[in-house]
């Protein structure tokens, strides 16, 4: 028997957000709640347990997608799957250097998503 896997989602878009929590719903392994900063992702994974982070690179507000995942890390370690719409080598660099994490290119196809999930659990 599987045991369901809690995914924290941190997405701006809401449209993305939405559509990717019902993809990864669907396959019932997952429960996704969704954050939409880099700030109010650190408080959900100070209330909540979370087992994966899916993150936006590009987020609103004081900190990105990188500097969040770097200061959730300084409390739990989780694998995080980073998105992006940019093509900038840079950011894909600043990843590769970060253990348990993956880089999808937006848009995410739920397949990808997945498979990325899973080489990093």
């Amino acid at each position: 028997m599987n045991t369901i896997k809690n995914i924290l989602l941190v997405e701006d878009e809401v449209l993305t957000a939405m559509s990717l929590k019902m993809e990864l719903e669907d396959t019932n392994l997952y429960s996704c709640l969704i954050a939409s900063s880099g700030v109010e992702a650190e408080r959900f994974c100070d209330n909540n347990s979370i087992d994966i982070i899916i993150m936006d690179v590009n987020l609103p507000g004081k900190i990105n997608g990188i500097e969040a995942l770097f200061k959730i890390r300084k409390k739990w370690n989780l694998p995080a799957v980073f998105m992006t719409g940019s093509s900038d080598d840079d950011v894909k660099k600043n990843i590769d250097l970060i253990s348990r994490s993956r880089l999808l290119q937006k848009p995410v196809c739920i397949t990808c998503l997945l498979k990325a999930i899973r080489e990093i659990e």
